[in-house]
């Protein structure tokens, strides 16, 4: 089941949720048998936008790197 719910903290922005259900069996771990395991996978994108400039020529955006 994928969803989205909204940042807790009132940020504006809205988390992606993605879950499903699984049989497992968990009796080696104080379980039982016949166990749901439940995966929940909560994620956020997020892209900056370019902003525009008045000089033809320039731009604001800048490559960086990270030497090993």
């Amino acid at each position: 089941m994928a969803s989205t719910i909204d940042d807790p903290l009132g940020s504006g922005l809205k988390f992606a949720v993605h879950q499903y259900a699984a049989g497992a069996d968990n009796e080696g771990a104080a379980g039982e048998t016949q166990d749901v395991d439940v995966e929940v996978e909560i994620s956020l994108d997020v892209a900056f936008a370019k902003a525009p400039m008045s000089t033809s020529n320039a731009s604001p955006i800048f490559k960086t790197g990270i030497l090993e």
